[in-house]
């Protein structure tokens, strides 16, 4: 699902938070067990699991034609690696669809000069195996930085760029497309039209999170052998108007 903001709503767009929701015994138990599990195993591979508290989407709640409030409440990252595991269909045939946690991730696809979408090659990683393609972002932890109002939402997408690339560019052209729903979580996607050419790209690597940076175009990334994470796969579709959206940025 696709949620497109007209230039009012992300004028007016603000957030409030909520509590917590209660969860159930049998649910704590079976996320502790999996959550131990899950350390156990990045023990074993060499690798730091964190639990923080991440923040998800409650509801939305529309005033009038130009003025939206999102609701926001938080989980820990517990409860997504639980999600991960044990499916949302599991999650609501055993614990009920209140236990769901849809969370949020801040994720960019930046364009070349030349067209191209720029993606990143994953490092190792707990959930994403070595060379799949993923987008430049994360999940919006609270502890990372608290979100009051939309412009933090792009302070979150830049500090994640410069966290995981060396890409140069200003800030205030980091370009909201819209906030996508898959896969039980929401996604704020932002763009941003770069002055440099793909084949550039090595230049502005910065290792980590990724192994390389790649452009593709809309049609190499449809049909790429390569395996992408659940971000690349529900955007892929939607290249083409990423970069017919880049073109308006100055």
């Amino acid at each position: 699902m696709r949620i497109l903001f007209s230039p009012a709503e992300r004028q007016h767009l603000t957030f409030q938070e909520s509590p917590r929701k209660a969860l159930s015994s049998a649910y704590l138990e079976a996320r502790e067990k999996v959550w131990q599990q899950k350390l156990d195993d990045a023990h074993v591979r060499g690798l730091e699991l964190w639990n923080g508290e991440i923040y998800t989407i409650e509801r939305f709640i529309q005033t009038d034609e130009s003025h939206l409030v999102i609701e926001l409440s938080t989980c820990e990252y517990k409860d997504i690696t639980f999600t991960i595991h044990h499916t949302i269909q599991g999650i609501v045939r055993d614990y009920g669809a209140d236990h769901l946690h849809p969370y949020i991730t801040i994720n960019g696809i930046p364009v070349t000069e030349d067209g191209r979408c720029v993606f990143g090659l994953r490092s190792a990683h707990i959930f994403a195996s070595d060379n799949m393609i993923g987008l430049i972002g994360g999940t919006a932890n609270k502890d990372e930085m608290p979100i009051n109002a939309l412009d933090e939402v792009r302070r979150f997408m830049h500090m994640e760029m410069q966290e995981e690339t060396r890409l140069i560019y200003d800030a205030r052209d980091l370009t909201l497309l819209g906030l996508h729903h898959y896969r039980g979580k929401y996604e704020f996607l932002y763009t941003i039209r770069l002055p440099i050419t793909a084949d550039r790209l090595s230049d502005y690597h910065e290792p980590g999170e990724f192994t390389q940076l790649i452009g593709l175009t809309p049609e190499e990334a449809k049909a790429t052998d390569l395996r992408g994470v659940d971000a690349f796969r529900f955007n892929r579709g939607h290249l083409h108007d990423i970069v017919v959206e880049s073109l308006t940025i100055p």
